[in-house]
């Protein structure tokens, strides 16, 4: 038996993907929901308040490029790997 390290909700994703035929974006669907692939700038890393502002900036433009104005960290998961 195969054995993946995945909850209930992911299991039934994957499953769902499997049974209509897109096992591929099942499969990034369900890695995008368990990790956060874009993670927020911290205030610690940056000395300079116009630095660290310019990075929030810059993270928050680069979802709204890839999730198309859907606003959801999945789909934008979605459209980067598939």
């Amino acid at each position: 038996a195969l054995c993946l390290p995945c909850d209930l909700r992911q299991c039934r994703l994957l499953w769902l993907g499997a049974l209509w035929g897109c096992v591929n974006e099942a499969v990034v669907l369900a890695a995008a929901c368990a990790v956060n692939p874009f993670l927020t700038p911290s205030r610690v890393a940056f000395n300079d308040d116009d630095e660290f502002a310019d990075a929030l900036r810059q993270a928050a433009e680069s979802r709204c490029y890839f999730d198309g104005g859907h606003f959801s960290e999945p789909i934008t998961g979605l459209r980067l790997f598939c």
